[in-house]
């Protein structure tokens, strides 16, 4: 239930992490990995707006 607005994620590795119920305002992913970890945990966004957000060569995604 993070509320994040104008944050930018850079190379960092995200995979397992849980967005899900996050208000998301501005917000760059680049160079980031978003994909499944290594124990099969996926990056989970649920319903949440990514209308305002970019993805800038995300792996995962």
């Amino acid at each position: 239930m993070a509320q994040l607005t104008d944050v930018t994620f850079d190379r960092c590795d995200l995979r397992g992490s849980d967005f899900k119920d996050a208000t998301m305002r501005d917000c760059r992913f680049l160079n980031c990995d978003v994909g499944t970890d290594a124990l099969g945990g996926h990056t989970e966004f649920g319903d949440t707006d990514l209308s305002t957000v970019k993805f800038v060569n995300c792996r995962g995604r």
